[in-house]
């Protein structure tokens, strides 16, 4: 894997995180379709664990075409290795 992936969401709980998947590859299907996602925990200092939901990717070309599509149908999106 190339350690690249695309973060559409940034949770407080893992289960959060699961759920807003879940949601999200409904409301945005045509680009999530299909594909798998991962969950990261993130230490954020001042902040707390969050739970950052990903979507992984083969290359930095990949994820970046992945992201543009989630942008382009209404979503937000970062890329992130």
């Amino acid at each position: 894997a190339s350690g690249y992936g695309v973060q559409i969401a940034s949770l407080p709980s893992e289960e959060e995180a699961k759920k807003t998947f879940a949601s999200l590859s409904k409301k945005f299907a045509s680009v999530l379709a299909g594909r798998s996602y991962e969950i990261r925990k993130a230490d954020i200092a001042g902040k707390g664990t969050f739970y950052r939901l990903r979507i992984p990717a083969g290359s930095k070309d990949e994820a970046a075409a992945i992201c543009e599509k989630y942008r382009a149908a209404g979503g937000s999106c970062l890329i992130s290795k």
